[in-house]
């Protein structure tokens, strides 16, 4: 058998093993950003208990000014999953959607799909921050957040990714 001399792999080997204690810190730093437990999850989540029921709103700004949707929102028993039901009047592209917000326990994270006649959508989902509920769509990097304003009043506020025209569609009951 013959022996081969490689320098420059038992070197990069002594670094890497040098290393090991900063990759273990960078990735349990990361890991404290993108997961959570469960019962943090859950909390984010029935904080958008006051959104039960229907809800009339009309958009303002973008290309869907003045737009009105009926909105219902329900929780499953347990209350760690909110669904949004959206009806549309007659006339626009979509005329339905149904979104389910929660906390998906196998994957450590809170998730938001968004299903329509053109498909599936998906969000990944950051939960509260500054007293706001915010999310990112996963298609187009566009920020979406609930912004409570009183009992019976919020917004939905949805900025593209290049930060032109937010739209705001103001919700009432």
């Amino acid at each position: 058998m013959k022996h081969v001399s490689r320098p420059g792999a038992i070197v990069a080997i002594i670094i890497l093993a040098g290393c090991g204690p900063l990759l273990k810190l960078s990735y349990a730093a990361q890991m404290s950003l993108s997961s959570m437990t469960e019962a943090q999850g859950v909390a984010q989540i029935k904080k958008l208990a006051f959104m039960a029921g229907t809800w009339k709103c009309v958009s303002h700004g973008g290309s869907s000014q003045g737009f009105l949707d009926t909105l219902t929102y329900s929780f499953s028993p347990d209350g760690h999953w909110m669904t949004e039901t959206e009806h549309t009047p007659a006339g626009r592209p979509v005329t339905w959607s149904e979104q389910m917000w929660g906390f998906d326990a196998q994957q450590g994270k809170l998730v938001a799909y968004q299903f329509t006649p053109r498909g599936v959508a998906t969000k990944s989902v950051s939960g509260w921050q500054n007293g706001r509920f915010v999310s990112k769509r996963d298609d187009n990097g566009a920020t979406v957040s609930i912004r409570p304003k009183n009992k019976r009043a919020f917004d939905w506020v949805i900025t593209p990714a290049d930060g032109s025209s937010t739209v705001v569609q103001a919700c009432t009951r």
